[in-house]
This record gives C-alpha cells, sequence and structure tokens, in this order.
C-alpha cells in the first residue's frame, strides 16, 4: 500500500474544537486512474475501488473514546444502510481500545480490508474486526465522499495525483 497523504483535519462536534492528524493509505495503482472521477471512484471502496484502504488518525488534542467514537458513527450513520450491532461493535472496539481515554498521541488505525469488513486497532492494538455489507466501503467514504468531513485530505489526494 502506498501512503496517499495526510492532511489536519478540524472537526466541529457538539463542542469544542477537536483536532486529528489525518492519513490515508491505498493501493498505489489507485493514482494511475487518467481523469478525476475515475480517481475518486478507485478509491472509494462503495464505488469501484478495490483492495484495503487504511485510515489512520492521531488525536493531537486529548478527547474521551466516547465522543471520537461517537464522531465517527454519527459520521457513518448516513454513509451505512447495514445493521445497528455493527455500529455498535465497530463503537465499542473504538472505546475499548481507549481503556484510559483518547490522549493526544492516541493512534486509531482502521483498516477497511474490503467493502464489507473493516479491522480496528488503537494504539497499534487490534481491536478486531466488523463485518456487514459495505461497513468498510461507507467508513472510507467518511473521508472520501462527495460530502467528506475532510475537504483539505481531498484537496491533498487531488494534489497527490496531479503530481504537485
Amino acid at each position: 500500500h502506498t501512503f496517499a497523504t495526510s492532511s489536519a483535519v478540524p472537526r466541529l462536534q457538539k463542542g469544542p474544537l477537536k483536532v486529528y492528524a489525518l492519513g490515508l493509505y491505498s493501493p498505489s495503482d489507485v493514482f494511475d486512474a487518467p481523469d478525476e472521477a475515475s480517481l475518486w471512484s478507485k478509491l472509494r471502496l462503495s464505488k469501484s475501488g478495490s483492495g484495503a484502504r487504511g485510515i489512520v488518525c492521531v488525536l493531537t488534542f486529548k478527547v474521551s473514546a466516547q465522543k471520537m467514537s461517537g464522531a465517527l458513527i454519527d459520521s457513518l450513520k448516513p454513509r451505512f444502510k447495514g445493521p445497528s450491532s455493527a455500529l455498535d461493535a465497530l463503537s465499542d472496539k473504538i472505546v475499548e481500545g481507549c481503556s484510559g481515554g483518547g490522549g493526544k498521541g492516541t493512534v486509531f488505525e482502521f483498516l477497511c480490508l474490503s467493502k464489507d469488513k473493516i479491522q480496528v486497532s488503537v494504539n497499534g492494538n487490534d481491536q478486531g474486526v466488523v463485518e456487514a455489507s459495505n461497513v468498510g466501503g461507507a467508513f472510507a467514504d467518511i473521508y472520501l465522499d462527495e460530502k467528506g468531513v475532510s475537504p483539505t485530505l481531498k484537496v491533498d489526494i487531488l494534489q497527490k495525483w496531479k503530481g504537485e
């Protein structure tokens, strides 16, 4: 996998501004897309993308595990049409990985193994896999779809694709 890009992502979630650094890993052939529409289609597992996508979030401020989990699940809900039990399982894995809370420097890794499977680790400790129809694709779409929560990440991806 090739490291696609990284960005600082300001997020406003029902309260004060929380910031985390964000990285995206994807197969390098994604960047061989002939045009911008093909690039986004290849990046998105919910579209024509294949291969794993790794999304890494590193907290740059202290935030509770519940808030981090809540923000991610809130962003996932409109994109995921599967069972709520999958959302609960994903939330549990995030929270359990942060047993002492999500302090500055906490690393969340979300490996979207396929459009139907996501593996979660926190600070390098594997928290397990959640499997449900399009859970991996929908999670990646939090950052990659038209309403992605990180416009900066999308700009960085386009710059990498254009060779800037």
